[in-house]
């Protein structure tokens, strides 16, 4: 009988990673990121051209975060902090942004994901680098906070890309034209 509990709870484990992850948890907004403004240099010139994921994310293991809610999360993060050019064809800057990986626990009582995500803003006329680096942010949820490890797992992927993508606008709103270079 025991066996049986514990292939019933591994199935329901693996179906529920199926689950696509919400966009609306991975948003970050005005008051995520507090008091910092977006650099006039970026304010409402930035164009999503590109959103990868690494294969690694391909995992059975893994609530499912797709190109495409990855890329409305960091468009409306973009958006509600001033930074994305409305219309797109308006940009100054073109941004690429590379999902590398989700490290996350296999099973444990808290569950604890980094999120490894590159990012890269070009000048759409010049085609200069004004900003590129790999950010790693990480987010916990403790399994009793959720009841299941399922949402547990799938609210900390969630909270890994808000954490990535916070840390990337806070980067953002400090690069300045004479850090080109640097």
């Amino acid at each position: 009988q025991s066996l049986h509990g514990m292939l019933a709870i591994a199935m329901l484990f693996l179906s529920a990673c199926a689950f696509p992850a919400v966009v609306e948890n991975m948003i970050v907004t005005p008051q995520d990121v507090g008091d910092i403004s977006p650099s006039p240099n970026f304010e409402n010139g930035i164009a999503i051209v590109q959103v990868d994921k690494g294969k690694e994310i391909n995992s059975l293991l893994s609530v499912k975060v797709v190109n495409a809610s990855f890329q409305k999360a960091l468009s409306a993060s973009l958006q509600q902090n001033g930074l994305l050019a409305v219309p797109q064809s308006l940009s100054n800057f073109d941004l690429f942004a590379n999902l590398i990986s989700l490290n996350r626990p296999l099973f444990g009582g808290n569950f604890k994901v980094t999120s490894n995500i590159k990012y890269r803003v070009v000048e759409r006329e010049t085609k200069i680098t004004w900003y590129e680096e790999l950010i790693s942010a990480s987010y916990t949820t403790a399994y009793s906070s959720t009841g299941l490890p399922v949402g547990g797992m799938r609210l900390a992927n969630e909270g890994a890309i808000r954490e990535n993508i916070k840390e990337f606008i806070i980067r953002l709103s400090k690069k300045n034209p004479q850090d080109v270079n640097g």
